[in-house]
């Protein structure tokens, strides 16, 4: 997901994002929307009465920002994302980190919940000093050397400028979580965080047992492709769920949800007064001003 074949933009390298405050966070995203981009130049305006792109910026949108992890707050009508994080603060945290776990037929295993739960609470609890623009640098060059050559047994990382090894600094913080983990199974009454961040511990002891691995085995001992793969799991997974039965509705409780759903929509439609021209004139006004 975030390699380069992935939702990443090299033109975005350039950005310099905050992430050591939210007012910083939202003061960054806001300067990027605005950045005018010569490589979109081209793409501007509109071509045969049809807009090719919302305007030349790096960020058309705040969306488009595709960073490994973003603070959210659920945004109201026609509110930006920037909007709703300085009027109501940080909701929650949205991980774009993660790939589907191909071997589920809801793309995670329930013991990645609970590992996740660990990892993140760790995030939030570990004292963190703010950080500067060559150190957030490093941690991307980290990212995109984890992500393009996780598999390489022998890949070394930078820690504050110190050479480190992937499978090193990994069991490091697997150290680390362990108490985490343990504070939850005491919470919740469980082993169940101790058992997931065992589990996700041994991928790193054990490589053969990584998603990746287990893919390479399939297509090598099968003989085939990414996509034959692809569409034999999906066909598997797609009968398993017709053969289930519904867990919280019924057929007729989800007919009438997507019934009401169309008629939201054409309601909102009907109340269009505005020209598509003149709703994007307003649109970025407003992102300029803010």
């Amino acid at each position: 997901r975030m390699s380069d074949l992935g939702y990443t933009n090299s033109a975005q390298s350039g950005l310099n994002i905050c992430y050591n405050q939210v007012d910083s966070y939202i003061t960054s995203l806001r300067a990027a929307i605005n950045q005018p981009s010569s490589a979109y130049q081209k793409y501007a305006g509109k071509k045969e009465g049809e807009y090719q792109q919302l305007n030349a910026n790096v960020l058309q949108i705040e969306n488009e920002l595709y960073s490994p992890i973003r603070p959210k707050q659920p945004t109201k009508s026609l509110e930006k994302p920037s909007e709703a994080l300085d009027k109501r603060g940080v909701s929650y945290i949205e991980v774009r980190a993660l790939d589907v776990n191909p071997f589920s037929a809801i793309g995670i295993e329930e013991n990645q919940f609970y590992f996740l739960d660990v990892f993140l609470l760790y995030c939030v609890t570990l004292p963190s000093a703010m950080m500067n623009a060559e150190q957030y640098h490093e941690t991307e060059v980290n990212l995109s050397a984890v992500v393009d050559h996780g598999r390489d047994p022998q890949l070394m990382l930078s820690n504050e400028q110190q050479s480190i090894a992937l499978s090193e600094w990994a069991l490091q913080l697997f150290s680390d979580m362990q108490e985490v983990a343990l504070v939850l199974d005491k919470a919740n009454g469980t082993t169940h965080y101790s058992t997931a961040l065992q589990l996700e511990k041994q991928k790193i002891l054990d490589p053969s047992l990584t998603p990746s691995a287990k893919i390479l085995h399939r297509l090598i001992s099968q003989e085939c492709d990414n996509g034959s793969l692809g569409l034999a799991l999906a066909e598997d997974y797609k009968q398993q769920l017709l053969d289930s039965d519904y867990a919280f509705m019924n057929a007729e409780e989800l007919a009438e949800h997507a019934r009401l759903s169309i008629e939201k929509q054409r309601g909102i439609e009907q109340q269009d007064n505005v020209s598509f021209d003149d709703f994007l004139s307003s649109y970025f006004s407003v992102a300029t001003s803010n």
